[in-house]
């Protein structure tokens, strides 16, 4: 008796051994889950920021070569935009001192211009260019005379009449150089060169304009 009474006492101790390690292995498997899924999730975000990384430098590249891009044309463009503009001032200018003053020659078949800021002078010509009327004169008709990439405008005497173009040596934005790849001088058709649009300008402003005169 003494011995069943002794082997019922450690078949009821053995139980509730079996029980506690049943029970603490649940914890140990819920550990392990949530450092795999923590490794799984740190793996995803840094996958994440690695592409976040090169989509995000990837769009600055893109971003800066449409700049550089587009500053360049631009800056292309940029010549015959201010020679367009400069040529309707000019002959503004150019109109106003005709009916005022009448202008009848130039002395030179080129002849720079670089006298639309004189203020007064002696005599009926002025810089290269001679007036009926001299006394009209209500100059200075600009503060500084205008160039283009630091070249002077000319007028050129041609066949057809006196025009006011861009200095030998400027570039327009078409590439072409005037006085290597356009000609302008006394046999220039500047005239057919305005129709076909050598010397028209994107906005469609012409960069060569006729100079008035008295006859």
């Amino acid at each position: 008796m003494e011995k069943m009474e002794g082997k019922m006492a450690q078949a009821t101790l053995r139980r509730p051994q079996s029980k506690v390690k049943t029970h603490s292995r649940a914890p140990i498997k819920k550990s392990m889950s949530k450092k795999i899924v923590k490794k799984v999730s740190r793996k995803k975000i840094n996958i994440f920021r690695k592409w976040w990384y090169w989509l995000a430098g990837g769009g600055l590249l893109i971003l800066l070569a449409l700049t550089i891009g587009m500053f360049m044309y631009n800056a292309k463009m940029a010549t015959s935009r201010i020679v367009g503009r400069h040529m309707e001032e000019m002959s503004g200018n150019f109109a106003i001192i005709n009916e005022k003053c009448g202008i009848l020659t130039f002395d030179h078949d080129v002849n720079y211009v670089n006298f639309l800021n004189v203020g007064s002078f002696v005599g009926s010509e002025v810089g290269s260019m001679n007036l009926r009327n001299p006394e009209g004169w209500d100059g200075p008709y600009v503060q500084d005379n205008s160039t283009v990439q630091s070249k002077d405008y000319e007028i050129i005497k041609t066949f057809k009449g006196a025009y006011l173009v861009p200095g030998k040596g400027v570039k327009l934005s078409n590439g072409m150089v005037i006085g290597e790849d356009i000609i302008l001088d006394k046999e220039a058709d500047v005239p057919v060169l305005l129709e076909n649009g050598t010397l028209i300008n994107e906005e469609g402003k012409p960069l060569a304009v006729e100079v008035p005169m008295s006859r």
